[in-house]
């Protein structure tokens, strides 16, 4: 189940990156830190409960992956 997690987690950093560098503002930007950190921060877009706690499932790896993409575009529900 960690090996799942922590490919999960690297899925979610390329993401991140992606995004980043999409925006133009990539330059000294730490991609795997900022991922870490927001995964264990309570979200209030999750009912207050870290992201990191919706990696064991495809559903809840879904939602995350979701929160991510919309919050490059501003769109939060």
């Amino acid at each position: 189940m960690i090996d799942r997690q922590e490919d999960r987690i690297t899925t979610l950093i390329a993401l991140v990156l992606r995004l980043v560098k999409e925006s133009g503002e990539d330059a000294h930007f730490d991609a795997e830190l900022w991922t870490r950190t927001w995964l264990a921060t309570p979200l209030p877009a999750l009912g207050g409960v870290p992201p990191i706690s919706y990696l064991d499932s495809d559903g809840g790896y879904e939602r995350v992956a979701q929160l991510l993409l919309r919050m490059q575009s501003g769109a939060f529900s």
